[in-house]
């Protein structure tokens, strides 16, 4: 789909891939889920957002990444989450992000990662949590930010990593946090900061470490806390 082309997925519409099918927004090719529309991709499934291709979720919309399914976005493909829109990442989905690749959740937009999902951020690839924007990491949900990967949580967006979700930060991979953003970890959740990797907490910023919720600086990673920045550790949480 390109050079402007539009698909619309709402209204309890489906869109199913899996099964090797692929599916390529690019050249400001456009897709929209809303209104409770329904996209699945699964059994190595494919769909490429590249090239200012866009996919805009909102409105009750929903995304599942599942079952090897993969999403790539690259080369300036765009995502934006938005308006009580849903995207699910388990059971081995996984989602790129890549090569100034953008992925925008805000306004009431919802991000999970469950069961083994995967999203990977890296060669410039940038995620935006902002305007109470929500991603949620459980249940063994896996985060990857690496090689210059960028991950912003600003103006009231948050970050919840929980129930053995794991978020690392590598290899000149960088987490924002800024102007009201927040990370919490808890219950079990962990986050890895190692080989040069970053966390910058700035401008009143909050990072809530709580109820066995642990953070690991190693290996030349670096957590950097400053104009008013906060760090809480309560409830058996560990540093």
């Amino acid at each position: 789909m390109s050079s402007k082309g539009l698909l619309n997925i709402s209204s309890k519409g489906l869109l199913n891939i899996s099964s090797k099918g692929l599916l390529n927004i690019s050249n400001k090719g456009l897709l929209n889920i809303s209104n409770k529309g329904l996209l699945n991709i699964s059994s190595k499934g494919l769909l490429n957002i590249s090239n200012k291709g866009l996919l805009n979720i909102s409105n009750k919309g929903l995304l599942n990444i599942s079952n090897k399914g993969l999403l790539n976005i690259s080369s300036k493909g765009l995502l934006n989450i938005s308006s009580k829109g849903l995207l699910n990442i388990s059971s081995k989905g996984l989602l790129n992000i890549s090569n100034k690749g953008l992925l925008n959740i805000s306004s009431k937009g919802l991000l999970n990662i469950s069961s083994k999902g995967l999203l990977n951020i890296s060669s410039k690839g940038l995620l935006n949590i902002s305007s109470k924007g929500l991603l949620n990491i459980s249940s063994k949900g896996l985060l990857n930010i690496s090689s210059k990967g960028l991950l912003n949580i600003s103006s009231k967006g948050l970050l919840n990593i929980s129930s053995k979700g794991l978020l690392n930060i590598s290899s000149k991979g960088l987490l924002n946090i800024s102007s009201k953003g927040l990370l919490n970890i808890s219950s079990k959740g962990l986050l890895n900061i190692s080989n040069k990797g970053l966390l910058n907490i700035s401008s009143k910023n909050l990072l809530n470490i709580s109820s066995k919720g642990l953070l690991n600086i190693s290996n030349k990673g670096l957590l950097n806390i400053s104009n008013k920045g906060l760090l809480n550790i309560s409830n058996k949480g560990l540093l």
